[in-house]
Protein backbone atom coordinates (compact mmCIF):
# COMPACT_ATOMS: atom_id res chain seq x y z
CA UNK A 1 0.00 0.00 0.00
CA UNK A 2 1.57 3.33 -1.00
CA UNK A 3 1.81 5.99 1.68
CA UNK A 4 0.26 8.95 -0.12
CA UNK A 5 -2.06 10.58 2.42
CA UNK A 6 -1.15 10.30 6.13
CA UNK A 7 -4.66 10.98 7.44
CA UNK A 8 -6.00 7.80 5.80
CA UNK A 9 -3.10 5.66 7.00
CA UNK A 10 -3.79 2.80 9.39
CA UNK A 11 -0.70 2.14 11.53
CA UNK A 12 0.58 -1.41 11.75
CA UNK A 13 0.70 -3.24 15.08
CA UNK A 14 4.50 -2.67 15.16
CA UNK A 15 4.02 1.10 14.85
CA UNK A 16 1.33 1.12 17.54
CA UNK A 17 3.61 -0.83 19.89
CA UNK A 18 6.58 1.46 19.23
CA UNK A 19 4.39 4.55 19.83
CA UNK A 20 3.12 3.06 23.08
CA UNK A 21 6.70 2.38 24.21
CA UNK A 22 7.67 5.98 23.40
CA UNK A 23 4.73 7.38 25.37
CA UNK A 24 5.51 5.10 28.32
CA UNK A 25 9.16 6.13 28.23
CA UNK A 26 8.30 9.82 28.30
CA UNK A 27 5.65 9.33 31.00
CA UNK A 28 8.10 7.45 33.23
CA UNK A 29 10.86 10.07 33.08
CA UNK A 30 9.79 13.62 34.04
CA UNK A 31 13.12 15.04 32.86
CA UNK A 32 12.65 13.54 29.40
CA UNK A 33 8.97 14.55 29.25
CA UNK A 34 9.43 18.17 30.38
CA UNK A 35 10.56 19.59 27.00
CA UNK A 36 7.48 18.03 25.37
CA UNK A 37 4.93 19.17 27.98
CA UNK A 38 3.62 21.93 25.72
CA UNK A 39 2.72 19.41 23.04
CA UNK A 40 4.73 18.09 20.13
CA UNK A 41 3.96 16.02 17.09
CA UNK A 42 5.87 12.78 17.46
CA UNK A 43 6.62 10.31 14.68
CA UNK A 44 7.54 6.63 14.58
CA UNK A 45 9.13 4.85 11.64
CA UNK A 46 9.83 1.13 11.74
CA UNK A 47 13.19 0.28 10.14
CA UNK A 48 15.15 -2.94 9.74
CA UNK A 49 17.18 -1.89 12.79
CA UNK A 50 14.15 -1.09 14.96
CA UNK A 51 11.96 1.96 15.51
CA UNK A 52 13.14 5.47 14.70
CA UNK A 53 11.52 8.23 16.76
CA UNK A 54 11.27 11.88 15.76
CA UNK A 55 9.46 15.05 16.78
CA UNK A 56 8.48 18.25 15.03
CA UNK A 57 9.77 21.63 16.18
CA UNK A 58 12.22 22.74 18.83
CA UNK A 59 12.98 20.88 22.03
CA UNK A 60 12.98 23.23 25.03
CA UNK A 61 13.23 26.19 22.62
CA UNK A 62 16.57 24.92 21.24
CA UNK A 63 17.51 23.70 17.79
Amino acid sequence: MPFTYPFRYVPSPEVKEAASRLIARLDSDPEAAAPFAGGKMMGVLITDGGPLYAFSGLQAARR
